[in-house]
């Protein structure tokens, strides 16, 4: 079956993908993308990608790591570490062969984690919740990573001499 990712905000230019099913377990969810072996990750191109072992309809967790995406309005690319979101396929979906998933992202935001003296933090994972998924994010050399979508809609795990800054790209 083919996924088709569509925002009128954003290209999805490549990534690498897996789909779980919503009632997996979200509290083992990092875990379990932390394991994952890498053939098991589907490829994202321009937007699509072809799932061969979706086979019931149901409610999915798509999370989509190593995702290169392009803004629509300027032709800005950036390189998103983990995105994550819900999807429903239908039983129309499976008939067809195609299911169409609009995203609409709240923008896109360079998140930079700060210590007590508000300089940056290199290579510090944080681990964002929301009611469905999990999942971490490794910061670069420079202590920052781009996030797709408000980053304040997530609970973020921080200790007490950490901090964040948030600012729109």
């Amino acid at each position: 079956m083919r996924l088709r990712l569509s925002s009128k905000e954003f290209i999805f230019e490549q990534g690498k993908l897996v789909l779980m099913p919503r009632d997996f377990d979200a509290k083992s969810g990092i875990a379990l993308v932390e394991r994952i072996n890498r053939e098991t990750l589907v490829t994202l191109v321009n937007n699509t990608v072809e799932l061969t072992d979706v086979i019931h309809p149901g409610d999915y967790r798509l999370l989509i790591t190593e995702l290169t995406v392009q803004r629509a309005a300027d032709h800005f690319t950036g390189f998103i570490p983990m995105f994550a979101l819900g999807m429903s396929i239908r039983r129309q979906d499976l008939d067809s062969g195609e299911v169409k998933l609009e995203i609409s992202a709240e923008g896109l935001f360079k998140v930079t984690i700060l210590d007590h003296e508000e300089r940056p933090i290199p290579h510090r994972r944080l681990t964002f919740h929301a009611d469905m998924f999990n999942m971490s994010i490794k910061s670069d050399e420079t202590g920052t990573f781009l996030f797709l979508g408000n980053p304040c809609l997530w609970w973020i795990e921080l200790d007490r001499d950490t901090g964040l800054r948030i600012v729109p790209v």
